[in-house]
């Protein structure tokens, strides 16, 4: 049986992220630091984008960052609209 799970649901290295909070802090960092030179104590620079730890990157662009963040605003607003409509409708309100 453990078989069959494993194969129907393989796991990923790096589960999908459901939170909002992820990707725009994510895409905040990215717009903060990219382009942005540090220097050292000897006064070597030193990219800034280099210096973050690994789990403030998620692989994505900015763009595609601000764009997941846009549609889960959406998402939810549009859930929330299907519940209230769903609500009225059936007189739970």
């Amino acid at each position: 049986m453990a078989l069959i799970f494993k194969y129907i649901f393989p796991i990923q290295p790096h589960p999908p992220q459901a939170s909002y909070l992820t990707y725009s802090l994510v895409a905040l960092v990215q717009n903060e630091f990219s382009g942005l030179t540090l220097y050292n104590e000897s006064g070597q620079p030193v990219d800034a984008m280099t210096t973050l730890p690994p789990a403030v990157d998620n692989g994505l662009s900015l763009p595609v960052n601000i764009v997941i963040v846009a549609a889960q605003m959406i998402g939810y607003r549009l859930l929330t609209w299907v519940a209230l409509v769903v609500c009225a409708r059936f007189r739970y309100l």
